[in-house]
């Protein structure tokens, strides 16, 4: 699972991920500021979100940063099992 480094700075592209259940990409001002969009927008679109939300966004958008913005850990996106 990758990591981004420090999510206080800006990124290439902004802060946004397109949601695979409704097609829409949300975005934030700020990597926190996108989760809490993220949940909203599920919410209202009746979806729960998973338990590793926040890593699985962060996961994503670290897979197109530069790798010195990046970290890789061990652990694996859990997948509904």
């Amino acid at each position: 699972m990758l990591k981004i480094k420090n999510k206080l700075l800006d990124i290439p592209g902004g802060w946004k991920i397109r949601i695979a259940e409704t097609s829409c990409m949300i975005s934030g001002s700020t990597f926190s500021g996108l989760i809490n969009n993220v949940l909203e927008h599920l919410e209202i679109n009746g979806y729960d979100a998973p338990d590793n939300l926040v890593e699985q966004i962060e996961h994503q958008i670290a897979l197109r940063l530069p790798v010195n913005r990046i970290e890789e850990t061990d652990e694996r996106i859990r997948s509904d099992e």
